[in-house]
C-alpha cells in the first residue's frame, strides 16, 4: 500500500493514498450524478435564466451537506487539509458543466418541442 506523511495542524499524519484517491472519486462521482439529476430536472420543471443558475447552487450545496453528513461532519478525517467550508464549496464549478449540459437539453426536449 502506498502510504503518505501529511502535517495536518501541528500533527504529522500517515494518510492511505489509495484510500484517500478512492474517497475522492466517490464524492466526484455523486456530485457529478446528481448535477444530471438536477440539470434534468431544471429542465423538465423549465427554469430559466438565473433560477436555474441558483437551483444549481441550492442543490449542489444540499448535496454537498448530505455527503458530509454521511461522514458526521468530520470531512478533515477522510479528506486532509480540507475544512468543511471549502468541502462543501469545493467543485461547484468542475460540475457545473454537466448541469448546463443537461438543463439545456431537457428544456429544449420538453418546451421547445
Amino acid at each position: 500500500m502506498m502510504k503518505a506523511t501529511m502535517e495536518i495542524g501541528n500533527e504529522k499524519v500517515v494518510v492511505d493514498m489509495k484510500s484517500l484517491a478512492k474517497t475522492q472519486q466517490s464524492i466526484a462521482f455523486v456530485r457529478n450524478v446528481m448535477s444530471i439529476v438536477m440539470g434534468s430536472a431544471a429542465g423538465i420543471l423549465g427554469y430559466r435564466g438565473s433560477e436555474g443558475f441558483i437551483l444549481y447552487v441550492i442543490l449542489f450545496l444540499l448535496t454537498s451537506v448530505g455527503i458530509a453528513a454521511k461522514m458526521n461532519f468530520k470531512v478533515g478525517q477522510y479528506i486532509p487539509n480540507q475544512t468543511l467550508l471549502s468541502f462543501l464549496t469545493s467543485g461547484i464549478g468542475g460540475q457545473a458543466l454537466a448541469f448546463v449540459l443537461y438543463w439545456t437539453l431537457f428544456y429544449a426536449l420538453v418546451h421547445l418541442y
